[in-house]
């Protein structure tokens, strides 16, 4: 992540979020995409107003501990999910680089937890490779498609016409909101991993 400005941070915290979006507690996805919104607004340099903050991370937040607690079987997934989105919103709030990075990593982790859970609770599809746990395997996936964005987001030119030294990479002005954030690149190298949504995985 040191190669990543405030605002390369910023964009990593949403894809992050992204990625799990699939995971969020029944009633956070349009809360959600007005979060991440705000997060790419944030990284194009509109501040996101504390006010809003606040508003949309007790609402992600509520949501997340009200499925942790009624839905024994996925509901700390849920919970996991909306604290990435909540996440992302605390970085916006940050004025330095350390508890920026925090926040974006704490975000990350609760991405990884995701999968983890999953693989303990045997409802992955796939099979670890020799010499490796299936819950290191599933982290280690989600961690490597965390790094390809940090490399993704580090290629974006500022603006169209400073793309100089790669003419084909996307620049930061085209990422205009979370669902341009979210096409700039597969969430998931093809195929895709059977913990990417509940619909994919099978109840133990």
């Amino acid at each position: 992540m040191s190669s990543l400005d405030v605002a390369g941070l910023l964009l990593l915290s949403a894809r992050v979020a992204l990625r799990v979006q699939p995971w969020l507690p029944r009633g956070a996805d349009l809360l959600a995409d007005r979060a991440l919104d705000r997060v790419v607004a944030a990284a194009r340099g509109a501040p996101l107003a504390r006010a809003t903050f606040n508003e949309l991370h007790a609402r992600i937040s509520y949501l997340g501990a009200r499925a942790a607690n009624v839905d024994a079987v996925d509901g700390y997934r849920n919970n996991y999910a909306a604290l990435a989105v909540c996440n992302a919103l605390i970085a916006t709030q940050q004025t330095e680089r350390k508890p920026l990075v925090k926040a974006v990593v704490d975000g990350a982790k609760y991405a990884c937890s995701i999968a983890a859970g999953l693989a303990h609770d045997k409802r992955v599809t796939e099979a670890a490779p020799e010499q490796s746990t299936l819950v290191d395997f599933v982290c280690e996936r989600t961690w490597s498609q965390i790094r390809r964005d940090i490399a993704l987001i580090g290629a974006l030119a500022p603006t169209a016409d400073k793309r100089d030294a790669n003419p084909g990479a996307a620049s930061l002005e085209a990422i205009t909101d979370a669902r341009a954030l979210r096409e700039l690149a597969p969430l998931w190298d093809d195929p895709g991993p059977s913990w990417a949504a509940p619909s994919t995985t099978s109840r133990g």
